[in-house]
């Protein structure tokens, strides 16, 4: 019968012993202010085991970042581009007039007038050749 308490009485230090150390490694798995600031956070087992996790997010957020940035820059380079398109536009319009002006029938008159060259009046002839 004392062999029989014995061993009840080690079952229930062992069981205290062991819960001494499982408060005792809940305090030191709390993460706190001074362990971030000193920098043992690194350390921690619970961000230790989730290393991989915050590797890929960082990696994703990176390129997230990159992504916008091209996109941002081919936005930009589009907006220059359609602003290009349209003085080009306005160009050739300018240029199309300018050239409609300069066939017609009058401008073209007024610009070989000094040459001796002008307009004629008279009606177009017929030329007519009477075969023999």
């Amino acid at each position: 019968m004392k062999n029989i308490f014995e061993h009840i009485k080690n079952i229930v230090k062992h069981k205290k012993d062991d819960a001494n150390q499982n408060s005792t490694d809940a305090k030191a798995n709390k993460i706190r202010i001074n362990d971030i600031i000193g920098g043992k956070i690194l350390v921690h087992d619970f961000i230790l085991s989730q290393l991989p996790l915050i590797i890929l997010f960082v990696v994703f957020s990176i390129c997230m970042i990159a992504n916008r940035y091209y996109i941002e820059s081919t936005s930009k380079e589009i907006s220059k581009l359609k602003n290009d398109i349209e003085e080009l536009k306005i160009r050739r319009i300018k240029y199309e007039c300018d050239y409609m002006n300069v066939i017609k029938i009058s401008e073209i008159a007024k610009e070989l007038g000094p040459f001796g060259i002008r307009q004629s009046t008279d009606r177009p002839l017929k030329v007519k050749i009477e075969k023999e």
